[in-house]
């Protein structure tokens, strides 16, 4: 039986790296012997050096989407735009849901502020309700750069312009956070899965 997964792509700019991440969503009991929310685990985080053309990346999307059961694809389009997210899921065949990150705004359909997805990521993690699979080459950084999210000083181009790429690791962050944002959003999982 294959896994049902979420898929969370955080492209950049050219000079950014892309980040990839699958999260295996794990259906719990319902009370008195489950929470009856999902549980989520990461089980691939992959990143793309900067400039890698978009070839290598759908041929691993599609090896994915073969594999597995992807319910759900999430996109960051901050950085690269609608276009881009409609190619790509012209591409692969399957709806990318778009979401685009802000810094100081109020959430409103795809618009997210950032400080809102890290929240959302923390708050799972707190609840033990998302893990990441620890023998993943980039498990650890990405798990010291979430516990550190918050210390970070906030630069003025962070609350505008690209709120994401201030750090190494913001766009492994934000391949995990995306599809657990979107999951939790829509904790009937209307996106097929039950």
């Amino acid at each position: 039986m294959k896994r049902r997964v979420a898929i969370g792509l955080a492209p950049g700019k050219t000079a950014d790296s892309f980040g990839l991440a699958v999260m295996e969503i794990i259906k719990t009991p319902i009370p008195p012997f489950g929470t009856g929310r999902p549980e989520y685990r990461v089980i691939l985080l992959e990143s793309f050096p900067p400039g890698t053309d978009y070839e290598p990346i759908y041929a691993r999307l599609r090896k994915i989407l073969a594999e597995h059961d992807v319910i759900c694809i999430v996109m960051d389009q901050t950085a690269v735009g609608g276009p881009i997210v409609r190619l790509m899921s012209a591409e692969l065949g399957k709806y990318i849901h778009p979401v685009i990150i802000g810094g100081r705004h109020t959430e409103h359909q795809n618009y997210v502020p950032k400080n809102t997805l890290v929240s959302e990521i923390k708050a799972a993690m707190m609840k033990k309700r998302l893990t990441i699979f620890e023998k993943l080459k980039e498990t650890q950084n990405v798990i010291k750069a979430l516990l550190n999210y918050e210390n970070r000083p906030t630069s003025t181009a962070s609350s505008n312009d690209d709120p994401w790429r201030e750090h190494p690791n913001d766009h492994l962050i934000f391949a995990v956070v995306l599809p657990c944002w979107k999951l939790e959003q829509e904790v009937d999982f209307s996106c097929e899965w039950m």
